[in-house]
């Protein structure tokens, strides 16, 4: 009873690490994910912003009279050190009002190839992000479904070990109990030789 206890005491432990290696695994890939999701989501807005800048540098270059987004003003204004902010104020504040001037303006005709630009580079973006989203996606469910075969493996394989611990603490005890009969057997043998040889009735066997 003791040696049954001590397994299936055993069996419960292992059966808890397991459960547990499965939750930090699970806890660690969710992590992962976000932290990629994050990475990704950054480099695309990064590609949009830097896009959008070379478009409109394109096309201030080429039109004098284009207004400049203020967001890529702003983007590229925090992207200066202190001493280039300086230097650059009175350009910046020429932007602002030209923006303020030309605000009710209807839109030129290059304003609205750069938009249409950059909703075509965002529609690509996003439909990069989208496929590499779903090959993570079949590569977490390839991941889990190997990692649950495993974990079923190592079940089936603790399952075994005490099929076979208990298979030969059986035999091993009825090995114990055969030897314990025939030693009986073989002592009721010699007390009947005994008996026999100074002529005495010779005990019953015991059964």
């Amino acid at each position: 009873a003791l040696n049954r206890n001590t397994e299936e005491a055993k069996l419960t432990l292992k059966q808890k690490e397991i459960d547990e290696r499965r939750q930090r695994v699970a806890k660690l890939r969710e992590n992962a994910d976000f932290l990629v999701k994050q990475m990704e989501d950054r480099e695309a807005r990064r590609r949009l912003d830097a896009e959008a800048e070379r478009a409109e540098s394109h096309t201030t270059t080429s039109s004098k009279s284009t207004p400049r987004k203020a967001g890529v003003s702003e983007h590229r204004r925090d992207l200066l050190t202190s001493n280039l902010k300086e230097e650059c104020a009175s350009q910046i504040s020429g932007d602002l009002l030209q923006d303020k001037l030309l605000a009710g303006r209807p839109r030129p005709a290059t304003v609205l190839g750069t938009m249409e630009a950059r909703s075509e580079l965002h529609s690509c973006l996003t439909s990069q992000i989208e496929v590499r989203r779903q090959k993570r996606e079949a590569s977490r469910r390839q991941q889990r479904e190997e990692e649950a075969t495993m974990l079923e493996l190592e079940a089936q394989d603790i399952v075994r070990q005490n099929q076979q611990h208990q298979a030969a603490k059986l035999d091993a005890q009825q090995r114990l109990r055969d030897a314990w009969r025939l030693g009986r057997q073989l002592r009721d043998v010699d007390k009947r030789v005994e008996a026999l040889e100074e002529g005495r009735l010779p005990p019953r066997p015991c059964e």
